[in-house]
Protein backbone atom coordinates (compact mmCIF):
# COMPACT_ATOMS: atom_id res chain seq x y z
CA UNK A 1 0.00 0.00 0.00
CA UNK A 2 1.50 3.52 -0.77
CA UNK A 3 1.53 6.72 1.29
CA UNK A 4 -0.73 9.12 -0.05
CA UNK A 5 -1.61 12.93 0.93
CA UNK A 6 -4.88 14.36 2.22
CA UNK A 7 -6.75 15.52 -0.75
CA UNK A 8 -7.10 19.12 -0.84
CA UNK A 9 -10.67 20.80 -1.08
CA UNK A 10 -10.25 21.53 -4.62
CA UNK A 11 -9.81 17.95 -5.44
CA UNK A 12 -12.97 16.67 -3.79
CA UNK A 13 -15.22 19.68 -5.10
CA UNK A 14 -13.53 19.19 -8.35
CA UNK A 15 -16.58 17.50 -9.91
CA UNK A 16 -18.98 20.19 -8.90
CA UNK A 17 -16.69 22.58 -10.66
CA UNK A 18 -16.74 20.47 -13.75
CA UNK A 19 -21.51 20.60 -13.49
CA UNK A 20 -21.57 24.16 -12.96
CA UNK A 21 -19.78 24.96 -15.70
CA UNK A 22 -21.83 22.50 -17.84
CA UNK A 23 -24.91 24.03 -16.46
CA UNK A 24 -24.28 27.30 -18.35
CA UNK A 25 -24.62 25.28 -21.60
CA UNK A 26 -28.38 24.85 -21.29
CA UNK A 27 -28.96 21.19 -22.33
CA UNK A 28 -29.85 19.59 -19.33
CA UNK A 29 -29.40 22.17 -17.25
CA UNK A 30 -31.86 20.47 -14.74
CA UNK A 31 -30.40 17.21 -15.15
CA UNK A 32 -27.04 18.92 -13.78
CA UNK A 33 -28.79 20.21 -10.57
CA UNK A 34 -29.99 16.67 -9.75
CA UNK A 35 -26.84 15.23 -10.30
CA UNK A 36 -24.96 17.99 -8.46
CA UNK A 37 -27.71 17.63 -5.47
CA UNK A 38 -26.85 13.49 -5.34
CA UNK A 39 -23.21 13.94 -5.25
CA UNK A 40 -23.43 16.43 -2.64
CA UNK A 41 -25.35 14.29 -0.70
CA UNK A 42 -23.28 11.26 -1.30
CA UNK A 43 -19.95 13.18 -0.05
CA UNK A 44 -21.63 14.32 3.00
CA UNK A 45 -23.35 11.22 4.13
CA UNK A 46 -26.63 12.68 3.45
CA UNK A 47 -28.55 9.99 2.67
CA UNK A 48 -32.40 12.04 2.54
CA UNK A 49 -30.55 14.22 0.17
CA UNK A 50 -29.74 11.34 -1.87
CA UNK A 51 -33.06 10.09 -1.85
CA UNK A 52 -34.71 13.26 -2.88
CA UNK A 53 -32.74 12.72 -6.42
CA UNK A 54 -33.95 9.07 -6.93
CA UNK A 55 -37.19 8.01 -8.47
CA UNK A 56 -39.46 5.14 -5.96
CA UNK A 57 -38.31 2.83 -9.00
CA UNK A 58 -35.05 3.99 -9.21
CA UNK A 59 -32.29 1.05 -9.57
CA UNK A 60 -28.99 0.96 -9.77
CA UNK A 61 -27.15 -1.66 -11.60
CA UNK A 62 -23.55 -2.01 -11.15
CA UNK A 63 -21.57 -4.13 -13.59
CA UNK A 64 -18.07 -5.62 -12.56
CA UNK A 65 -15.84 -8.58 -13.06
CA UNK A 66 -18.89 -10.12 -15.58
CA UNK A 67 -21.17 -9.62 -12.73
CA UNK A 68 -24.49 -7.40 -12.15
CA UNK A 69 -25.48 -6.29 -8.84
CA UNK A 70 -29.02 -4.98 -8.82
CA UNK A 71 -29.32 -2.21 -6.13
CA UNK A 72 -32.37 -0.40 -5.34
CA UNK A 73 -33.44 3.07 -4.46
CA UNK A 74 -34.06 2.15 -0.45
CA UNK A 75 -30.73 -0.14 -0.17
CA UNK A 76 -28.81 2.88 -2.00
CA UNK A 77 -30.03 5.19 0.42
CA UNK A 78 -29.33 3.17 3.31
CA UNK A 79 -25.93 2.35 2.26
CA UNK A 80 -25.41 6.30 2.37
CA UNK A 81 -26.75 6.71 5.75
CA UNK A 82 -24.49 3.86 6.72
CA UNK A 83 -21.19 5.45 5.70
CA UNK A 84 -22.42 8.41 7.73
CA UNK A 85 -22.55 7.00 10.80
CA UNK A 86 -18.92 4.79 11.04
CA UNK A 87 -17.03 5.52 13.42
CA UNK A 88 -14.52 8.50 12.36
CA UNK A 89 -16.95 9.20 9.25
CA UNK A 90 -16.53 8.58 5.66
CA UNK A 91 -16.47 10.59 3.05
CA UNK A 92 -17.36 9.71 -1.01
CA UNK A 93 -16.83 11.64 -3.84
CA UNK A 94 -16.98 11.28 -7.54
CA UNK A 95 -13.32 12.95 -10.04
CA UNK A 96 -15.00 13.02 -13.15
CA UNK A 97 -13.32 13.41 -16.12
CA UNK A 98 -15.83 12.95 -18.97
CA UNK A 99 -19.55 13.98 -18.56
CA UNK A 100 -22.04 14.06 -21.67
CA UNK A 101 -25.53 15.68 -21.00
CA UNK A 102 -28.65 15.39 -23.23
CA UNK A 103 -32.42 16.11 -21.90
CA UNK A 104 -33.06 13.07 -20.46
CA UNK A 105 -29.96 11.27 -19.52
CA UNK A 106 -26.10 11.85 -18.57
CA UNK A 107 -23.20 9.79 -19.28
CA UNK A 108 -19.64 10.33 -17.62
CA UNK A 109 -16.61 8.43 -16.16
CA UNK A 110 -14.23 9.26 -13.31
CA UNK A 111 -12.85 7.83 -10.08
CA UNK A 112 -15.18 7.21 -7.13
CA UNK A 113 -13.03 8.07 -4.40
CA UNK A 114 -13.23 7.27 -0.48
CA UNK A 115 -12.02 8.41 2.53
CA UNK A 116 -12.24 6.41 5.73
CA UNK A 117 -10.54 6.05 8.72
CA UNK A 118 -9.06 2.99 10.08
CA UNK A 119 -11.60 1.65 11.87
CA UNK A 120 -13.79 2.24 8.82
CA UNK A 121 -11.22 0.83 6.15
CA UNK A 122 -11.19 -2.53 8.62
CA UNK A 123 -15.08 -2.36 8.30
CA UNK A 124 -13.85 -2.89 4.75
CA UNK A 125 -11.55 -5.45 4.79
CA UNK A 126 -8.25 -3.25 4.86
CA UNK A 127 -6.76 -4.20 8.18
CA UNK A 128 -3.21 -3.19 7.84
CA UNK A 129 -4.82 0.59 8.23
CA UNK A 130 -2.51 1.72 11.29
CA UNK A 131 -4.68 3.50 14.37
CA UNK A 132 -4.60 7.41 13.35
CA UNK A 133 -4.14 7.05 9.78
CA UNK A 134 -6.56 7.57 6.69
CA UNK A 135 -7.51 4.95 3.65
CA UNK A 136 -7.78 6.54 0.62
CA UNK A 137 -9.52 4.39 -2.35
CA UNK A 138 -9.97 5.18 -5.99
CA UNK A 139 -12.13 3.23 -8.44
CA UNK A 140 -12.00 4.06 -11.97
CA UNK A 141 -15.69 3.65 -13.21
CA UNK A 142 -18.44 4.76 -16.36
CA UNK A 143 -22.27 5.36 -15.55
CA UNK A 144 -25.22 6.56 -17.35
CA UNK A 145 -28.10 7.98 -15.70
CA UNK A 146 -31.91 8.47 -16.89
CA UNK A 147 -34.17 10.74 -15.83
CA UNK A 148 -37.85 10.67 -15.82
CA UNK A 149 -39.93 13.65 -14.45
CA UNK A 150 -37.69 15.37 -12.73
CA UNK A 151 -35.34 12.56 -11.03
CA UNK A 152 -32.80 9.81 -11.29
CA UNK A 153 -34.99 6.96 -12.67
CA UNK A 154 -32.27 4.94 -13.51
CA UNK A 155 -28.50 4.44 -13.36
CA UNK A 156 -25.87 1.70 -14.61
CA UNK A 157 -21.66 1.71 -14.22
CA UNK A 158 -19.20 -0.09 -15.02
CA UNK A 159 -16.80 -0.92 -12.25
CA UNK A 160 -13.32 -2.72 -12.49
CA UNK A 161 -12.45 -3.31 -8.45
CA UNK A 162 -8.98 -4.83 -10.23
CA UNK A 163 -7.72 -0.98 -11.05
CA UNK A 164 -8.57 -0.23 -7.79
CA UNK A 165 -6.03 2.27 -5.58
CA UNK A 166 -5.43 2.06 -2.32
CA UNK A 167 -3.39 4.24 -0.12
CA UNK A 168 -2.84 5.57 3.28
CA UNK A 169 -2.61 9.35 4.33
CA UNK A 170 -0.31 8.79 7.54
CA UNK A 171 -2.06 10.69 10.82
CA UNK A 172 -4.37 12.34 8.51
CA UNK A 173 -7.69 14.15 10.24
CA UNK A 174 -10.81 13.97 8.35
CA UNK A 175 -11.57 16.70 6.69
CA UNK A 176 -14.69 18.83 8.78
CA UNK A 177 -18.22 17.65 6.59
CA UNK A 178 -19.85 21.11 8.25
CA UNK A 179 -17.03 22.93 5.66
CA UNK A 180 -17.46 21.13 3.08
CA UNK A 181 -21.15 21.61 3.13
CA UNK A 182 -20.50 25.29 3.21
CA UNK A 183 -17.90 24.98 0.23
CA UNK A 184 -20.65 22.68 -2.08
CA UNK A 185 -23.64 24.76 -1.16
CA UNK A 186 -22.44 28.11 -1.86
CA UNK A 187 -21.15 27.27 -5.25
Amino acid sequence: MTAARLPSDDEVLQSFGLIDSRRGAGTGRSLLLILRDRLAGELLGDADRVGATLADEFELVTLANGARTVTGRDQLVGSIRAQSELVGGALMWMDLEDLVVDTSAIAGRGRLQTLLTAAGAAARGHDDIGQGDLCVTSLPLAFFLRFDRGLMASEVIYVDPASTEVAVVPGGAMPSVNRLRTLVDEA
